[in-house]
């Protein structure tokens, strides 16, 4: 079984809560209380899109045609500009466990394996830019390895 976070399940100033906020690159950084009743060995992997998309970290997603009949297309929100955002960085910290890898342009995702103890942790995500500017993943998937 995997869970999957998204930002709007998250805590933080800034809450990306919709699809067109993460197309937009808003920038935010929460993080998520969790509570690992299981311990043991999990693969962590966080992405700016999420999997079914199969979409580069750094891919520019362009705004869907809007339906009138689905959409309010008068909301400010769905003027949002796409954002690009080309982290050289990925940082995961829950836990105990805190580690940042480099990333290089084309990756989709970037995995962790983190040892958890039963209990609360809390999760917290980075990508970063070589300028400095860093954003929270939007999609993180916890999967815990067969024991």
């Amino acid at each position: 079984m995997v869970l999957i976070l998204t930002d709007d399940q998250g805590y933080g100033e800034v809450i990306p809560y919709n699809q067109q906020h993460v197309r937009a690159g808003v920038e935010a950084n929460g993080f998520w209380d969790l509570d690992g009743a299981v311990p043991g060995k999990y693969e962590i992997t966080l992405r700016r899109w999420p999997e079914e998309l199969d979409l580069p970290i750094g891919a520019l997603l362009p705004a869907e045609d809007l339906d009138p009949q689905r959409h309010d297309v008068n909301q400010k929100l769905y003027g949002l500009p796409s954002r690009t955002i080309r982290p050289t960085s990925v940082r995961l910290m829950v836990g105990q466990f805190d580690e940042a890898v480099p990333v290089k342009a084309g990756v989709k995702c970037v995995s962790f394996r983190v040892t958890l103890p039963a209990g609360p942790v809390r999760l917290q995500t980075w990508l970063t830019d070589a300028s400095g500017r860093s954003w929270g993943a939007y999609y993180v998937y916890i999967e815990r390895e067969p024991s």
